[in-house]
């Protein structure tokens, strides 16, 4: 949101990639990934949480998983205050 067209357009032209939120795409690509017909980009961990120094990680995978997964993120920290400390297991 912006408080007008233009200063919009001109977020836009700062930063391109973190305003139209591209850079999952381009990481992707980076490490060879192709973003087929019925894939969504994992991102791990979710852009929810703070990732610290470690980063994120961005591949492609299933919708139908990614919603899944999602889904059953959002319910167990649905009721979680903003700033609360969660931890990750990866289930396989």
């Amino acid at each position: 949101m912006a408080p007008s067209v233009e200063q919009f357009f001109d977020d836009v032209l700062a930063d391109v990639a973190g305003v139209l939120g591209y850079e999952p795409n381009r990481a992707v690509r980076l490490v060879g990934g192709e973003l087929e017909a019925g894939k969504l980009i994992s991102v791990y961990p979710p852009f929810v949480t703070d990732a610290g120094d470690a980063g994120r990680s961005f591949r492609p995978v299933e919708a139908l998983e990614v919603r899944v997964a999602l889904a059953a993120f959002a319910a167990q920290i649905r009721d979680l205050p903003d700033g609360a400390t969660v931890q990750i297991k990866v289930v396989p």
